[in-house]
């Protein structure tokens, strides 16, 4: 944890002095401060551990917190760590409330374990039913970080993008892409940096052929493109300076894709002070358009989206 509280204020542990008396604010019991040369400062529960907040957090993701509070607050824009959000249904901490420009918040949740879809819908939900929309992050692990590495830059379409095909994510990354219209964003704790971009459901052609015999007849099978349920096509775009950074916000209708069930409510996403939300949608159009054209098969359908995306002013 890197808030804890003492003589009932808040207080960082990045600012904290090394003296007794701080106790969590969730379940009241008494935090040690914990700082030294290599990790960020921050807060632990001494033992026995019970509370629902003590998640053994990893030093990536005090890393993720604290790197993009400061990105923001460096802008201009309000941000606050592990921030109570009051009222039911979101009587919860969220990693990162980042302040809206028109007004409101939007919760920044760093996810790097695996959730269930049934967990993921839940917080989210809860967050949306509290008018506060929630940008799923992703930590890149050592997997991704190699895949991006190996991933083939730009596909003569963008310098800065890297196309990774056919890729494995977890339930909870795979919703949080279809939650805000495929987008994604993912930090790397190694590199100290941020890669957004937009996901798709990966689709394989299944070749044409006939099956059957001359007594029973034959059947003319495949020549149409499925999906694929646990892989996606991940288009990447980055490094993405964080003082760059902006958040954009709109709002969905309920949907069900595939065996997922979509709430309606806010959303949110990242972008750049340049656009760069909407440079990647036309990028991934033109990959998807060339990459059927060169493979000489009919185009995959257009996206997962069952409805039109709301414009932005």
């Amino acid at each position: 944890m890197l808030v804890a509280e003492r003589d009932g204020l808040l207080i960082e542990a990045a600012a904290a002095r090394r003296y007794d008396g701080f106790v969590c604010p969730e379940c009241g019991r008494a935090l040690i401060l914990r700082r030294g040369e290599l990790k960020i400062p921050h807060f632990a529960h001494l033992p026995p551990v019970e509370c629902r907040e003590a998640r053994g957090e990893t030093e990536a993701h005090h890393w993720a917190k604290a790197v993009l509070r400061d990105a923001f607050l460096k802008s201009g824009t309000d941000a606050e760590v592990e921030r109570r959000l009051v009222g039911e249904p979101a009587e919860r901490r969220t990693d990162l409330a980042v302040a809206l420009p028109g007004g409101g918040m939007v919760a920044i949740e760093i996810q790097r374990s695996d959730l269930t879809l049934a967990d993921i819908r839940t917080r989210t939900t809860s967050f949306m039913r509290a008018g506060v929309p929630v940008v799923w992050v992703g930590l890149v692990d050592d997997a991704l970080a190699l895949r991006i590495g190996a991933g083939r830059a730009g596909a003569g379409l963008s310098p800065e993008g890297h196309f990774l095909d056919r890729l494995p994510l977890p339930a909870w990354a795979r919703f949080a892409g279809r939650l805000a219209f495929g987008r994604s964003a993912w930090l790397d704790p190694a590199a100290g940096t941020l890669w957004i971009g937009r996901q798709e459901v990966s689709r394989q052609f299944a070749e044409p052929f006939r099956r059957g015999d001359p007594e029973i007849g034959f059947q003319d099978v495949g020549g149409r493109w499925r999906s694929m349920k646990t892989r996606v096509d991940l288009r990447l775009y980055g490094p993405v300076p964080l003082d760059a950074l902006v958040i954009r916000a709109s709002r969905r209708r309920a949907a069900r894709i595939g065996d997922v069930d979509l709430p309606a409510g806010p959303i949110a996403w990242f972008d750049t002070q340049d656009g760069l939300d909407g440079r990647i949608e036309t990028f991934t159009r033109g990959y998807r358009a060339a990459r059927a054209a060169v493979l000489g098969r009919p185009a995959a359908a257009a996206s997962d989206r069952r409805r039109t995306e709301p414009r932005l002013p």
